[in-house]
């Protein structure tokens, strides 16, 4: 405590010695197989001291500066000679470039999501673990993800401010998101479950409606104002009980 109270900012404001930091971080052998991974921290000798905690670290520096090949790189090279799974931001494929060799080498599943060009990506269908989970039982945990899924879908920026100020719209919208999600599930066979059917019957439930008189507004949100002529993909029966059988 008489030290904490010391006017001596030596004490307690420093950086730490070369010892401190290799003392409290992972020794890994470049030309051997870690037991962990990390973010490497510190090199002496050829030897590399990695961070291999469940922590977080911020890399702080200039544009051009060599974070990618300094820290990025070797980074995903321990965690490759370790075997550990990553997922790793790369918008310019330069780490998987670099690193694809070494990857296949160590037996990796490689998968890459690639929104600019989808046609040189993997696809994924963000639709799969929530099936999964609630054919499973689970339905607790599959809907918590679908409200999570619908909430981060439903922004829309380009609305009028009188509706993009006032969350009950989007709150209602989200939720008749995972209701389409919910009724997918329930009547949907497995191969059905993507967002190709998910529009689609969304499509035949809300045709009727949007065709109306009676429910036309100054502002129609963006997701449902499409053009209604399409060719139907669902086509299961989908019970009374969550939406009127003429609209599907």
């Amino acid at each position: 405590m008489d030290d904490y109270k010391s006017t001596d900012r030596s004490i307690y404001s420093r950086w730490a010695s070369p010892v401190e930091i290799k003392a409290s971080l992972y020794r890994v052998e470049t030309n051997g197989n870690p037991k962990f991974g990390g973010i490497p921290l510190y090199c002496e000798d050829g030897v590399v001291y990695a961070d291999h905690l469940d922590s977080h670290t911020l890399i702080a520096s200039a544009t051009a500066s060599k974070k990618t090949r300094n820290i990025g790189m070797p980074a995903l090279q321990i965690l490759a000679l370790a075997g550990e799974s990553f997922i790793a931001t790369d918008p310019k494929a330069e780490l998987y470039e670099k690193t694809l060799l070494l990857l296949k080498k160590q037996g990796y599943d490689i998968f890459v999501l690639n929104l600019r060009e989808p046609q040189k990506s993997n696809c994924w269908n963000p639709l799969k673990t929530p099936y999964d989970l609630y054919k499973q039982g689970n339905r607790d945990l599959a809907i918590e993800i679908i409200v999570d899924m619908s909430n981060s879908f439903i922004q829309d920026n380009s609305c009028p401010v009188a509706v993009k100020n006032d969350s009950y719209w989007h709150n209602n919208a989200s939720n008749l998101l995972a209701a389409f999600i919910l009724i997918l599930f329930e009547c949907a066979d497995e191969n059905q479950i993507h967002f190709k059917s998910l529009r689609s019957l969304r499509k035949q439930a809300l045709k009727q409606d949007l065709k109306s008189d009676k429910n036309k507004s100054e502002y129609t949100p963006p997701f449902i104002a499409e053009d209604l002529d399409f060719e139907p993909i669902f086509t299961s029966t989908v019970p009374a009980s969550f939406v009127d059988n003429k609209s599907v």
